[in-house]
């Protein structure tokens, strides 16, 4: 969101420039998306990855800023198949002020299973924590540096 402010307060620029602007923004981000997911269910298929941790909090800011995503049925469905999840639904920000948090407040809400792919088999799965991490390196122990 701190570019839609810099755009309001620093460049002058009226509400309805902000939103063209960011509409133009994610409809271009999105028609590009949408030819590379799988949504089988999540982008790049039966596994939760970066990609699906990146699309979820997009799809909300477009929702919240009226973006028609009639045009992205795998993008939406990605979303609605994340948004399922339990590490989502405790990363909303609306839970987070349930759990007495400010804006910029963060706690550990949950784990989301990332693989790394490799040119050989399946790498083993790491963990990723949404929220601070006991790890310097947001890894969970035994990440082999993949």
């Amino acid at each position: 969101m701190a570019p839609l402010r810099y755009l309001k307060n620093e460049l002058g620029q009226d509400q309805d420039k902000i939103d063209a602007w960011y509409h133009h923004w994610i409809l271009e981000g999105f028609t590009a998306l949408e030819t590379m997911v799988a949504a089988t269910p999540y982008a790049a298929g039966a596994d939760v990855t970066l990609a699906d941790i990146c699309v979820v909090p997009q799809v909300a800011n477009a929702r919240r800023l009226k973006v028609p995503l009639d045009r992205f049925p795998k993008i939406v469905a990605i979303d609605a198949a994340c948004c399922k999840l339990d590490a989502f639904i405790k990363a909303r920000p609306d839970q987070q002020a349930r759990r007495g948090l400010s804006k910029s407040g963060s706690a550990p809400v949950g784990n989301v299973r990332i693989f790394f792919p490799g040119p050989g088999p399946p790498a083993e799965a790491e963990y990723f924590s949404i929220g601070p991490s006991p790890t310097p390196t947001g890894l969970a122990p035994g990440h082999q540096g993949r």
